[in-house]
């Protein structure tokens, strides 16, 4: 095929590599350091301090090709997915980008020439929208590009005043238009008449301004460029086609499903067909991105997305067929040249969306069944109630766009605003778990007038100025109130500030007449170290000078488990699988968590063959040295990368190595032993599956591994004494316990069951028949409800003619066992018997015709009046 995907892409880096710009690989789909956006949604996001001139770029002209997603927040296109032929969750963002360098004319100029030039689009095909107040950019259209002043649209709107949310980088643009022609409906842009006809295909934003918090639109330090054209969209136009989802790495996606639902696309099924390409997508490169599904932020997003698809494949096949994680390798195979990270985690992907689609699936058919009785009982004109839409969601998993989407073909609205209450109500969760609350805004402000902390990697005693003292989110010029918390800033520290998964240092920090705390050092938006502090005696104020003293205990005890988490994951890496890659960490003084892309259960005999060889390079005594590099650089030694983890151009890499052998080569900013003899000893203590495919693994090292060690061996002690046995015999004589144990509790429930029987001459005695059938009705209290079953069952086994209910209770339930004699079965069975007491007790149960049983959660209702009630029930029968 002329001009695929991968050859647009490839094209369009090519043209402004020639023109002076840097390419540089997408950044992930999480953005670093920025609070305000849960996903990039542009291909401008990595770059936005680069546009406001809070860091300075390396380079003044950028290329990109950036995955972005707009599945949340102010930019979220889900709901429209499938239903249009232009919206999409994760798409593809090609853009050029100057810093201070080009402004519009160049960058009118290069547009044109790129599209007309190089991909060679009938220039009478292409119109341009402006800003009704920029003449500028109209002007140079007409110089650039000939264009008439039909072809040039002045629009007043924010369709050409462009944002990248509520804050940041905006200024007016002008967007590019491809024209179908006429035998495709819609208007001009700008107009109300609605259509495909006019597809936008390229927007040039000419950043001049910051809107701030407060609303406010500042200039900017320096005027900049970034453009934005969606990949598929100028796919479908260059492959001519009208629909991005007909452009050849959707429509193989689309394709792809099809020969496996085996169920050909139709009118009816076209819009799940598409959702399950994008939802394939969106997915994949979440996941390949760290994301796991899970029931807050990214992760929920994630786990919406993958269930919408669910929905969309019970809507093709008329049942639960898991098809999404089947898309896997296909994807990878359309997309992983250029995204390599998609190869590296497919098994990840695979097992992660394939978990995903089956745990939703056995809730779905149930779900909808519910939601059809719920649409069955509204009235024309009434909406979905919250409380049904809030159910639906905590019983049955549908997340509230789920439930939106299914009903909105029927027209019926939700009462979103209540749904919320109730979410509230039942949750309150908050996606800043830090111990201050600020925006980026907020600290933007807060930091603005101090420069970037300058981190000396040393134990020793340090002295250094006060920038900046923050308390309740103010800075103040002096601090005088103890015992408080707050924030100090200074020009350089010896104080690691938690980042990496390691958690920041402690100590204390003195002036001649103040004595402070450190009860934590945290990083803000990336480059200022704030010491935790609480002030203990004296006063401090800004510019003041302090003496900075870590806690050298503390930090030892962090650069051993910090060195034992690499050691342990290069370990898992060399003798478990060479596939695993880390997915997250913690490091403590007392701890270390590692969680990593693994389906199956460590054995017992693997962690001890891990623990052997990461003792083995302990004894070696391995010397663990830092180098800052390029990222190109380490990455081609081999040099592990923290997965979905964004680094710059250049890195810190550790490694541990001697003269013979490399145990350890890994990208980390963070504290370690110069020795890996000074670990001691590493133990992993557990392990625990967090999320589909992958499992976290906890352990200790130096002398809180030792510590470990001792617990375990007190432990054994305790049971040597208390099973007056040796070391050697403490597995048998549990084992022996254990079976002592289960034998007496068999012969007590015998004896239980042989007490609670009622003897045939006793049934035969009883006073209460219905129609000749006696009706045994029995209270054995709190025993237990097997109990209770196998005392109704050997009853009817000696008796005949009767109808026999044993009852039993807890401290939450109310059970009935019932069992009919062989006798009588053709007339009056178990199972009937049940659901007469199910309605009585207002409870639910089942069984056969020989034995059933059913329970309630009233304790209040009687014996005597479920008894009678019965009686009256059972002589219509």
């Amino acid at each position: 095929m002329k001009n695929t995907t991968q050859q647009i892409r490839q094209n369009f880096l090519a043209f402004f590599t020639q023109y002076g710009h840097t390419y540089l690989p997408s950044s992930p789909l999480i953005p670093k350091d920025d609070k305000s956006l849960m996903f990039v949604n542009a291909g401008m996001v990595p770059f936005k301090n680069f546009f406001t001139g809070k860091e300075n770029s390396d380079f003044k002209r950028i290329t990109t090709c950036q995955k972005c997603l707009r599945a949340g927040g102010k930019h979220n296109d889900l709901d429209n997915v499938g239903y249009t032929s232009r919206h999409h969750t994760m798409f593809e963002m090609l853009g050029n980008f100057s810093f201070g360098d080009y402004f519009k004319e160049e960058a009118i100029y290069y547009a044109w020439n790129l599209l007309t030039q190089v991909f060679q689009i009938d220039k009478t095909k292409l119109l341009v929208t402006v800003h009704e107040s920029d003449n500028e950019s109209a002007t140079l259209w007409r110089k650039i590009a000939s264009l008439s002043e039909d072809k040039i649209i002045k629009i007043n709107t924010e369709d050409n005043f462009w944002s990248m949310g509520t804050t940041g980088p905006c200024g007016p643009c002008t967007e590019i238009f491809f024209d179908h022609g006429p035998s495709i409906s819609g208007g001009i842009p700008g107009s109300t008449t609605e259509g495909d006809r006019y597809t936008e295909i390229w927007n040039i934003v000419f950043m001049q301004f910051e809107k701030l918090e407060c609303g406010k639109m500042v200039e900017l330090q320096q005027k900049s460029i970034d453009t934005g054209m969606g990949l598929e969209r100028i796919a479908a136009v260059l492959q001519g086609v009208h629909d991005n989802y007909q452009s050849d790495i959707l429509a193989n996606l689309i394709d792809h499903t099809k020969k496996i639902l085996k169920v050909p696309i139709n009118r009816e099924n076209l819009c799940s067909y598409k959702t399950l390409a994008d939802h394939t997508r969106a997915a994949s490169f979440l996941i390949a991105d760290g994301v796991i599904p899970s029931n807050e932020g990214s992760g929920y997003v994630l786990r919406r997305i993958i269930r919408r698809a669910v929905r969309h494949t019970n809507l093709i096949m008329g049942e639960f067929f898991p098809v999404l994680f089947q898309n896997v390798p296909k994807l990878i195979e359309l997309m992983s040249e250029y995204y390599p990270e998609l190869q590296r985690a497919e098994k990840l992907i695979y097992d992660t969306v394939k978990y995903e689609e089956e745990k939703f699936g056995i809730t779905l058919s149930r779900g909808l069944k519910l939601l059809d009785k719920m649409i069955s009982k509204i009235k024309e004109g009434e909406i979905f109630s919250g409380e049904c839409a809030f159910e639906l969601y905590d019983t049955y998993g549908f997340p509230l766009d789920l439930t939106d989407d299914i009903l909105k073909n029927k027209g019926i609205k939700i009462d979103v605003e209540k749904f919320t209450a109730l979410m509230k109500q039942q949750k309150i969760q908050s996606r800043d778990k830090a111990e201050w609350k600020n925006t980026n805004s907020s600290w933007d402000n807060i930091t603005s007038s101090i420069k970037k902390t300058h981190f000396c990697n040393t134990t020793e005693d340090l002295n250094a100025n006060i920038l900046s003292i923050v308390y309740n989110d103010i800075a103040v010029e002096r601090f005088t109130t103890t015992e408080e918390k707050f924030l100090l800033f200074t020009d350089k520290t010896n104080f690691y500030a938690e980042a990496g998964g390691q958690k920041g240092d402690i100590g204390h920090i003195a002036t001649k007449s103040a004595f402070l705390e450190v009860i934590d050092t945290k990083k803000i938006l990336g480059k200022f170290h704030a010491h935790v502090c609480i002030l203990k005696q004296g006063n401090i104020q800004t510019g003041e000078q302090v003496t900075l003293c870590i806690n050298k205990d503390n930090r030892q005890k962090l650069c051993i488990h910090h060195s034992a988490t690499h050691i342990l994951l290069a370990t898992l890496q060399k003798y478990v699988s060479e596939n695993i890659i880390q997915k997250g960490s913690l490091v403590e003084n007392c701890r270390l968590r590692l969680d990593i892309n693994f389906n199956d259960t460590l054995s017992y005999k693997q962690i001890c063959e891990i623990e052997r060889h990461m003792q083995n390079i302990i004894l070696q005594n391995v010397s663990v040295t830092s180098e800052n590099m390029l990222l190109e650089e380490a990455l081609k030694q081999n040099s592990t990368a923290t997965f979905g983890e964004k680094y710059g151009k250049e890195v810190r890499v550790i490694s541990m190595e001697n003269a013979d052998q490399c145990f350890s080569k890994e990208l980390c900013g963070g504290t370690h032993v110069s020795k890996t003899g000074e670990i001691g000893m590493i133990k992993i203590v557990s392990q625990t599956s967090i999320a589909a495919g992958i499992k976290r693994l906890e352990a200790v090292a130096g002398t809180a591994a030792l510590s470990d060690y001792q617990q375990s061996n007190l432990i054994i002690s305790n049971l040597i004494e208390e099973l007056s046995c040796s070391k050697d015999d403490i597995v048998q004589n549990t084992k022996s316990l254990k079976q002592q144990v289960k034998t007496l509790k068999e012969e007590c429930a015998k004896t239980k069951i042989a007490m609670h029987t009622v003897t045939r001459q006793e049934v035969e005695k009883s006073s209460d028949k219905i129609k000749g059938v006696s009706l045994i009705f029995k209270d054995i209290k709190k025993e237990s409800l097997i109990i209770a079953r196998k005392s109704a069952d050997r009853t009817a086994k000696h008796a005949s003619n009767a109808v026999i209910i044993f009852t039993c209770q807890d401290a939450e339930k109310k059970c009935f066992s019932i069992a009919v004699t062989e006798d009588i079965i053709d007339t009056l069975t178990a199972d009937k018997v049940a659901k007469i007491l199910t309605k009585i007790i207002n409870g639910n149960g089942g069984g056969n015709k020989k034995m059933a049983q059913c329970g309630t959660l009233n304790l209040n209702i009687s014996n005597q009046e479920i008894l009678d009630q019965l009686k009256q029930n059972l002589l219509s029968i």
